[in-house]
């Protein structure tokens, strides 16, 4: 039985250590990168590529009505 209950404590143990690495992978990357950085209004503003996954804003054809002509993608092949 004592061995029994030692293989639970390491059973739980390595549960713990999937939870820390998937809080690491997920939440820590995301932590800094929200940051917004503001230039003076002469320069034009670019916008950075982005790949998104699963977010209806970016899917073909569901930001035509968006006011910034530089987020459209009413075109071929997209919409």
């Amino acid at each position: 039985m004592l061995f029994l209950d030692h293989i639970s404590d390491l059973c739980w143990s390595n549960k713990q250590v999937v939870l820390l690495v998937l809080y690491l992978l997920f939440f820590l990357p995301s932590s800094g990168s929200g940051r917004v950085v503001f230039h003076s209004a002469e320069k034009k503003k670019n916008v950075p590529p982005l790949f998104v996954f699963g977010d209806s804003m970016v899917d073909n054809g569901n930001n035509v009505f968006l006011p910034n002509p530089e987020t459209k993608f009413d075109f071929l092949p997209y919409g």
